[in-house]
């Protein structure tokens, strides 16, 4: 099965569509933008054209100077009788003589745009001054395909950021707000976990307030076979504001061979006895009244994971209800393979 050669669980999948869409989003808006539906400009000025074509304009509009002598005309067709914001060589004088500048530099036409200059009082610059302004919007440019590419390698790197979440680290760490897997590998696991099973490796994590990213998961692994996955995360939050008030969490245990998540959620005191909120915690999975020294089970189709809360220290927080926001939750989880698979769940 595709889930199953990719390895990716159900919460890695949803991390995968949010990372691929924003890649995807990128990508569309810039054929859309620049394909399908380019900017279409509507009552321009000669001042608007790129430096090139404003050279090819100047040109034109000098020849015909020659030939009328009509300096009025002149101003008109170069949109130099235009309100100030309609036309950028009014807004800025100096992109005009940088124009008409580049264009004197003509050996068949400069003539023309020179004589053309001189009626309207602009001073013609040096061939190195009169192309600065070409080599800035070449350099503008350039920033700003810099700054796409920045954005897709941005997507990108939190998209791999993210599926590489589910790693375990062999030194973990405790603490404020860190989006990346994090745990301690317990490298012996205790006797009676080893009278159950075949241990597939123990870690223990810790949230603390504050942490309003805590998510660590832990890849279950037998040698190079990916077998599943297991995690705790923040489950539900109240109240309003940062940090989170995180009221109860949710331990999970995936596997891949009935492709199905476990979850059992941990409510605080004020969750559990709130029946509102009992309620809706209990939609999500098995609900138990989290305290030090609680023990439980994860159970699939192949796989075990036996769940330790090792402590549990509430927040004291005025406008909230006593024993209603963690301040610190340790837990243990000891993965194992069951000896003998039961049938997948219907």
């Amino acid at each position: 099965m595709l889930l199953n050669i990719l390895q990716v669980t159900e919460k890695h999948r949803t991390k995968l569509i949010f990372g691929g869409g924003i890649i995807l989003g990128l990508i569309i808006g810039l054929i859309f933008a620049w394909g399908i539906m380019p900017v279409q400009w509507h009552d321009a000025s000669p001042g608007h054209l790129h430096p090139v074509y404003q050279q090819y304009y100047i040109t034109a509009v000098a020849k015909e100077y020659l030939a009328t002598g009509d300096i009025e005309m002149a101003k008109h067709d170069l949109g130099l009788d235009l309100p100030k914001k309609s036309n950028p060589w009014l807004e800025h004088p100096e992109t005009l003589q940088a124009a008409f500048s580049e264009a004197a530099q003509d050996p068949v036409n400069g003539p023309a745009v020179k004589a053309l200059a001189n009626a309207m009082g602009i001073q013609l610059t040096a061939g190195e001054e009169a192309s600065s302004s070409k080599k800035g919007i070449s350099v503008g440019s350039a920033l700003g395909f810099l700054l796409i590419i920045f954005a897709l390698l941005a997507a990108l790197f939190y998209l791999i950021t993210r599926l590489r979440k589910g790693k375990p680290r062999a030194e973990g760490f405790e603490g404020m707000g860190s989006a990346a897997g994090y745990g301690t590998v317990i490298e012996e696991a205790p006797a009676e976990v080893a009278e159950e099973g075949a241990s597939l490796g123990s870690y223990a994590t810790t949230y603390t307030f504050g942490d309003d990213f805590f998510d660590p998961s832990f890849s279950i692994e037998k040698g190079s076979d990916f077998l599943g996955e297991c995690g705790i995360g923040i489950s539900e939050t109240i109240g309003a504001g940062s940090p989170k008030k995180v009221t109860a969490l949710e331990a999970w245990l995936f596997d891949k061979s009935d492709i199905r998540t476990v979850t059992t959620v941990l409510a605080s005191d004020y969750a559990f006895d709130d029946e509102a909120l009992s309620a809706k915690l209990a939609a999500k999975g098995d609900i138990k009244r989290i305290k030090p020294g609680l023990e439980f089970e994860l159970e699939t189709t192949a796989l075990k994971v036996l769940v330790h809360i090792k402590e549990v220290e509430y927040a004291e927080e005025d406008d909230y209800p006593p024993h209603s926001i963690f301040k610190r939750v340790t837990a243990e989880l000891h993965t194992l393979e069951k000896t003998t698979p039961s049938a997948p769940a219907e």
